[in-house]
C-alpha cells in the first residue's frame, strides 16, 4: 500500500506512466506489424525505407534548426508557443528549399527515386515534433498518448493497404510512414490552435527574433551534433549498404525495427516527463539530480525484461513465420541486444546538456561518436569483411562512449557546473 500511495502522489510516475501505456500500444502494434509486413515487402525494400529514414532524419535537424528542443526552457509560455512556431515555420521553409533544389536535379536528368518524399516529410516532420514539444511542455501526456496509439495504428493500415494497392511495392512504406505522420500532425496543429485561442497568446515578430537570438546556440551547435549523432546512429545503413548491398541493409532494418522498438517509444515517453521535469527543476534550483536518478532506475528496470525476451524469441519466431527469409536479422538481434539495452538507459538523460546549456560538451561527444564508430565499424571490414564482426565493435564503441555521456550528465544533474554557465 505504501508504494501504491506514493504512486497517487507522484506527478511524475503518473505522467510517465500515462505516455508509457500509449507508447506501449504503438510499440505493440509496430512490432507486430513487422511480423505482418515481412510477408509483403522484401529486404531490399526494407532496405530503401532505411535509406529514406537515414536522409529525413539528418535532413530534419538542419530544418528546425533544433529549436524544437529549446520549446521546453522558457519561463513564459507565450515564449514557448513562438519557439514552436519558429521551429515549424523553418521546417516549412527548408522543405521548400529542398523541393527546389530537386526539381533542378531533376531537370538535369538525375533519378530521384525515394528523395522526392523528402521534402513533404521534412515538412510534417518539422510540424509534428514542434506541436510535439508543446504539448509536453504543457503536460498533455493523455494527448500524447492517444496520439501516439494513433499514429501506431495508423502505421500499420497504411502499410498493409499500400501492400496491396500498389503495383510498385518498392515505396509503400515510405507512403505509408508520411501518411499516417500526417494525419497525426493534423491533430496537433488543433491542440495548438485551441491553446492559441485559450491562452490568447499575442504573436510578435520582434520577441520571435529575440527568442531565436537567445537560442541560437540550438542552430549553430545543436543541429551540427544532432547531425553527427544521426550520422553514427544510421553509419550501419550507409556503410552496410557500401560494403554488402541493399539486402543486408534491410536485414539490419528488421532488426533495428524490432529491436530498436523500446527505445523509440518507451523510452521515449520517459524521456518526455523528464526533460518537462528536469527542465523545470533546473531552472529554479540549478540542479535536479532527484529526477535524473529516478529516471535513470525506471528506464532500468522497465527495459530488462522486453529486451530478455526480444532477444532470446526473436530468432524463433522469425523462423517460424517466415523461415530463413529473416535469419541474418534473428542473428542481429542476438549480438545487439546488449548493446540496445545500455543506449535505451542512457539515451533520453543525454538531454541534461540541453538543460545545462552545454551543448558544445554534446557537440563534442557527438564528434567522438561518430569517429570512433566509423573507425570500428570499418575495422571490422578490415579484418574478417563479416557484417556480424562490424555490428559488434560498433555496439562496443557505442556503448563505451554512452557510458562516458552518463558520468557527465549525471555531474551536470548534480549542478556541478551550473556557476560555470
Amino acid at each position: 500500500m505504501g508504494v501504491l500511495n506514493k504512486f497517487k502522489k507522484s506527478e511524475y510516475a503518473k505522467n510517465s506512466t500515462i505516455l508509457m501505456a500509449g507508447t506501449v500500444i504503438s510499440m505493440v502494434l509496430q512490432t507486430l506489424s513487422v511480423f505482418w509486413l515481412g510477408k509483403f515487402y522484401a529486404d531490399d525494400m526494407w532496405g530503401i525505407y532505411e535509406y529514406f529514414c537515414t536522409a529525413y532524419s539528418i535532413f530534419l535537424i538542419v530544418a528546425t534548426g533544433r529549436y524544437e528542443l529549446a520549446i521546453m526552457l522558457p519561463k513564459e509560455d507565450s515564449d514557448g508557443f513562438m519557439i514552436a512556431l519558429l521551429s515549424a515555420g523553418l521546417s516549412v521553409a527548408f522543405s521548400i528549399v529542398t523541393t527546389i533544389i530537386l526539381f533542378v536535379l531533376y531537370l538535369l536528368g538525375i533519378e530521384l527515386g525515394w528523395m522526392i518524399f523528402l521534402p513533404i516529410t521534412l515538412a510534417i516532420l518539422g510540424i509534428y515534433y514542434s506541436c510535439n514539444y508543446w504539448l509536453n511542455r504543457k503536460k498533455r501526456y493523455i494527448n500524447l498518448a492517444i496520439n501516439r496509439v494513433i499514429q501506431g495504428v495508423l502505421f500499420v493500415v497504411f502499410n498493409l493497404g499500400y501492400a496491396f494497392i500498389l503495383p510498385d511495392r518498392r515505396y509503400g512504406l515510405i507512403l505509408g510512414y508520411i501518411t499516417a505522420q500526417a494525419i497525426v500532425m493534423v491533430m496537433l496543429i488543433v491542440s495548438m490552435i485551441i491553446d492559441y485561442k485559450k491562452q490568447k497568446f499575442k504573436l510578435s515578430v520582434k520577441r520571435t527574433k529575440e527568442l531565436a537570438k537567445e537560442y541560437i546556440n540550438f542552430p549553430k551547435i545543436s543541429s551540427i551534433s544532432g547531425v553527427i549523432n544521426n550520422i553514427a546512429v544510421r553509419l550501419p545503413v550507409l556503410l552496410l549498404g557500401f560494403f554488402a548491398g541493399n539486402s543486408v541493409v534491410g536485414q539490419y532494418a528488421m532488426m533495428n525495427r524490432i529491436l530498436g522498438a523500446p527505445i523509440t517509444v518507451i523510452s521515449e515517453a520517459i524521456r518526455d516527463v523528464f526533460r518537462q521535469k528536469a527542465s523545470k527543476e533546473y531552472a529554479q534550483n540549478n540542479e535536479c539530480y532527484g529526477t535524473f536518478i529516478k529516471t535513470f532506475k525506471s528506464l532500468s528496470l522497465v527495459a530488462i525484461i522486453p529486451f530478455v525476451l526480444i532477444m532470446l524469441g526473436a530468432k524463433p519466431i522469425l523462423n517460424i513465420l517466415f523461415g530463413d527469409l529473416w535469419n541474418m536479422a534473428a542473428y542481429f538481434i542476438i549480438l545487439m541486444a546488449p548493446f540496445y539495452y545500455v543506449k535505451f538507459i542512457v539515451s533520453p538523460l543525454t538531454f541534461m546538456t540541453y538543460i545545462a546549456r552545454r551543448q558544445s560538451y554534446d557537440m563534442k561527444w557527438q564528434i567522438a561518436l561518430c569517429v570512433s564508430s566509423t573507425i570500428a565499424f570499418y575495422l571490422g571490414y578490415i579484418l574478417t569483411k563479416n557484417p556480424y564482426v562490424m555490428l559488434l565493435l560498433y555496439g562496443i564503441v557505442q556503448t563505451i562512449l554512452y557510458m562516458v555521456s552518463f558520468n557527465y550528465t549525471k555531474k551536470l544533474a548534480k549542478g556541478e557546473f551550473a556557476r560555470d554557465v
